[in-house]
């Protein structure tokens, strides 16, 4: 969840360019760039913490390469890349520097460094449903016998 959303303000298509962000993270690393014990916690590090240095986790990552991704995970929406096409031909544009992998070296990093169960699955703590206080959407019906 982007820092916006967390945040509960207006939203554009560069949510999902954070959303890439975080997805091209874990793809690199083996773990998202946040990590808590709660899904508050959680969203409140997208809001308020820095980003971690994305290098120290992936030391191979070029400077250019590591700097795009951590463009997309900038707190601010307007330092993020202004388009997908833009992080696109931002992208296409990186010299291929550094080995390239064939699909054996890959699937061997990946057998590596999957990451644990507890990581893709995190046991947040679940609030039953009868105690929390569903508010219903902006743009409820307001016909009469209509349900939300």
């Amino acid at each position: 969840m982007s820092p916006e959303q967390a945040l509960g303000v207006d939203i554009d298509h560069r949510t999902d360019l954070y959303s890439l962000g975080c997805v091209a993270w874990w793809l690199l690393t083996g773990r998202p760039p946040f990590r808590a014990d709660s899904q508050h916690r959680l969203m409140r590090q997208h809001v308020e913490q820095d980003i971690p240095n994305l290098r120290e986790k992936a030391p191979l990552l070029s400077e250019e390469f590591s700097a795009l991704i951590v463009s997309c995970l900038q707190k601010d929406p307007a330092l993020r890349p202004p388009t997908a096409r833009a992080l696109s031909d931002s992208l296409r544009a990186l010299e291929p520097g550094g080995p390239v992998w064939t699909r054996r070296e890959a699937e061997d990093w990946w057998d590596k460094h999957r990451p644990r169960r507890e990581i893709l699955r995190p046991n947040y703590t679940q609030v039953p449903l009868r105690d929390v206080e569903i508010v219903p959407p902006k743009a409820a019906p307001s016909e009469p016998g209509s349900r939300v």
